[in-house]
């Protein structure tokens, strides 16, 4: 869980592509949001969109065998889930239902899919049912949810095995940014064209001239294309005045 705005969408799946080397699969709830993120994932990774990153919306599919990303939506999903069952997901060492706080129908599903897949005997009432239920159709397979305002101890119970404890870590990211963010950060020093102007010429011995560009160039006469140059004692000033 982390707040809006700092890149869930788009890092981590990189992260856990590199750390789990297996291609990983990340759900959005919209089109454009698919097709957006795996473009920009493209352009930070410098992978080719369709090759190294790859989406699926629809009918349309930008991907191929050697994707490592895909980003598709979760109502196509869950079509390939009730065609094909667990096999739709062997392939892939992690999933990832992001936005898990926008609420439909195709979301909650696909949980109740993924909970009946991932955990052993999920549909027995007691523990001793559980323990002689058979193993869990996708016991490697790795489910991250992303969100920034979901409720997460709704989720952390719904998907622990029975009798497991669960923990939650919780990660300042806001501090960790800032602190990075502020190592790059440089003081700008804003100048004023008034002081440029006023500067360039105050070494000019003609204080006439000096007191006549200010003038025309605050009444508005010396334009972008206007080049105002002054001689004396073998110095040019040249003046680019810019709108």
């Amino acid at each position: 869980m982390s707040n809006s705005e700092y890149g869930k969408s788009s890092r981590v799946p990189q992260l856990l592509q590199q750390e789990l080397a297996g291609p990983i699969l990340c759900t959005q709830p919209r089109r454009l949001a698919v097709v957006a993120i795996a473009r920009h994932v493209a352009e930070l990774t410098g992978a080719e969109l369709g090759r190294g990153v790859g989406f699926r919306i629809g009918q349309k599919s930008v991907a191929s065998s050697s994707t490592k990303i895909l980003f598709t939506t979760a109502g196509l999903l869950l079509e390939e889930l009730r065609a094909n069952g667990a096999a739709a997901l062997r392939r892939y060492s992690c999933l990832i239902i992001d936005e898990l706080h926008e609420r439909s129908v195709e979301n909650d599903l696909l949980l109740a899919c993924l909970h009946a897949m991932m955990v052993p005997g999920a549909a027995a009432a007691a523990a001793a049912a559980a323990a002689a239920a058979g193993p869990a159709e996708l016991p490697s397979l790795k489910l991250v949810l992303m969100s920034a305002t979901a409720n997460v101890e709704r989720y952390k119970q719904y998907f622990k095995l029975p009798g497991e404890h669960v923990s939650l870590i919780q990660c300042d990211l806001a501090a960790r940014m800032a602190s990075a963010i502020g190592q790059w950060l440089e003081t700008v020093k804003v100048v004023y064209l008034e002081s440029v102007v006023a500067k360039l010429l105050a070494g000019h011995r003609n204080s006439s001239q000096h007191s006549q560009v200010l003038a025309q160039h605050k009444a508005g006469a010396i334009t972008p294309q206007t080049q105002v140059r002054q001689r004396g004692d073998a110095r040019a000033v040249a003046v680019f005045v810019l709108a």
